[in-house]
């Protein structure tokens, strides 16, 4: 007997004693807490079921007057049970939402986590590396620009009947004929910002402004010695070649861009004048 008694398998715990057990333990395991749900869930179910037979038989005209007050005992009794199993419930979903709050919290920070990681490397990657690539880049604009000055003033000076012609370096990248809307410049339209705020490119301008301070003659304290006119002779002098560096420099650009306009106009004609010479029809 003894033997036959300790190979009984152990007893299952009622669903009394789970919940119990899960409201008294709060790192209980998802999916063990989701499957008493489900228990709780059917055993609301059974007892509502319980509930409204009881609640039949009591009324049943036909019932004895002791099995009718024991059904209606019993249909309280069940009533009672659903609401406890309803008030587990509510706090047990509860329970879960919580853990699964926090599982998905963690999930969270460990993602975030990862990625910071990944952004602070691209961070010290891009900082590392604009400044010399777009230093980079400007040195070649420049030289694309130098290039395309000197590409203008060669097809200025195209003797006649000569039609070649040499393209901005721009176009012939990209292989287009000209800019447009669609595709504008991409050299003309670029901007290279430093860390500062200000620009690599395009080169910053010297205004009229800047000019105009350079001839500015500076305070000099001859003037009030014995030699204050010589002092004057001197500043005009200088306040005279500085005026006529400037008058050169804006009027050697007024000229550059004027032959360079001049000969894209003539580069035009003549282009034209070919293709009307290609399409004209052979005389009879």
């Amino acid at each position: 007997m003894n033997n036959i008694e300790r190979r009984r398998p152990p007893l299952q715990p009622t669903l009394d004693e789970k919940i119990n057990a899960a409201l008294g333990n709060s790192r209980m395991a998802i999916d063990d807490l989701q499957q008493l749900l489900e228990e709780i869930e059917g055993g609301i179910r059974e007892g509502a079921k319980q509930v409204r037979q009881e609640h039949d038989r009591s009324l049943d005209p036909s019932t004895a007057p002791v099995d009718r007050d024991q059904a209606a005992q019993r249909s309280a009794s069940a009533d009672l049970e659903c609401r406890r199993l309803a008030r587990a419930l509510i706090t047990l979903r509860a329970r879960l939402a919580e853990i699964l709050q926090q599982e998905r919290r963690e999930r969270w920070s460990a993602r975030f986590e990862r990625h910071a990681a990944d952004c602070n490397a691209l961070a010290k990657e891009f900082r590392d590396t604009y400044p010399s690539m777009a230093k980079q880049l400007v040195e070649l604009l420049q030289r694309i620009a130098a290039c395309d000055r000197e590409s203008s003033a060669i097809n200025g000076d195209a003797p006649d009947n000569e039609f070649r012609r040499l393209s901005r370096v721009e176009l012939l990248a990209r292989e287009l004929e000209q800019f447009s809307s669609e595709t504008p410049s991409i050299i003309q339209n670029v901007t290279l910002p430093d860390w500062t705020g200000s620009a690599f490119w395009p080169l910053p301008q010297t205004s009229m402004a800047s000019a105009f301070a350079a001839v500015v003659p500076p305070h000099h304290s001859h003037r009030f010695s014995g030699d204050w006119w010589k002092e004057n002779e001197r500043r005009a002098a200088a306040q005279r070649v500085e005026q006529q560096r400037i008058a050169d420099y804006y009027a050697r650009t007024t000229k550059e861009q004027e032959d360079r306009e001049n000969a894209e106009a003539r580069e035009r004609f003549l282009e034209q004048q070919q293709r009307l010479t290609v399409d004209r029809p052979p005389r009879p």
